[in-house]
């Protein structure tokens, strides 16, 4: 039923330093009972206890008031000590630093910089940035803004699908990576705030 290294769910509190409902890694599994022990970090001592493999966390949804149980891998979370509570049940937390998500921003400026540039000359042309969305337009007796919303609809549509494809645990092979779709949609979002601009408001 378990293997060492699984992600696993303490049900008794017979020990402070493995709280009830905390998550623990299966250092070692037991040939004569149904528990697995786990390990205090503190002292390096194996502990027995009674768990449960952790495989979902019960989720609230607060527009309908219902509870669902949400399909998770917590094999892949780093050990850390501290938790957070999900569905009134604790699940250790991953931690993402200031630092990297600071260099994430520097590099997506640089990276919407560059994609600003090289598909502004590409679709527009040299001398109006709108043009591609203002001849389309044109052409379909729409608005610059209706033209707009198909282009970053797609990038949109494949971020979506993106996220049920993490809920469900589906792995797809995707033509464009899902940070390039992101940085796409950020360079179209910067042209929606030229039309509004244009537009005066």
């Amino acid at each position: 039923m378990f293997n060492v290294g699984d992600k696993v769910r303490v049900l008794n509190d017979d020990d402070d330093r493995f709280p009830k409902g905390s998550i623990q890694e299966v250092k070692s599994l037991s040939d004569d009972y149904d528990g697995v022990y786990v390990i205090d970090e503190s002292s390096g001592l194996l502990f027995f206890t009674d768990v449960e493999k952790v495989d979902s966390v019960p989720v609230y949804d607060p527009r309908e008031d219902t509870w669902s149980k949400v399909k998770i891998d917590l094999n892949s979370l780093p050990s850390v000590s501290d938790h957070i509570k999900i569905g009134g049940e604790l699940v250790e937390q991953k931690k993402f630093s200031h630092e990297r998500y600071q260099e994430i921003v520097n590099q997506t400026v640089e990276q919407i910089n560059e994609l600003s540039e090289k598909k502004g000359g590409e679709y527009a042309g040299d001398v109006d940035r709108l043009a591609n969305f203002r001849r389309n337009a044109k052409n379909l007796e729409l608005t610059m803004e209706d033209i707009w919303s198909v282009y970053a609809g797609k990038h949109w549509d494949a971020i979506q699908q993106y996220v049920k494809d993490v809920r469900s645990g589906k792995k797809r092979e995707r033509l464009e990576s899902i940070s390039g779709r992101a940085d796409d949609m950020i360079v179209y979002l910067i042209l929606f705030k030229a039309m509004v601009e244009e537009r005066g408001n």
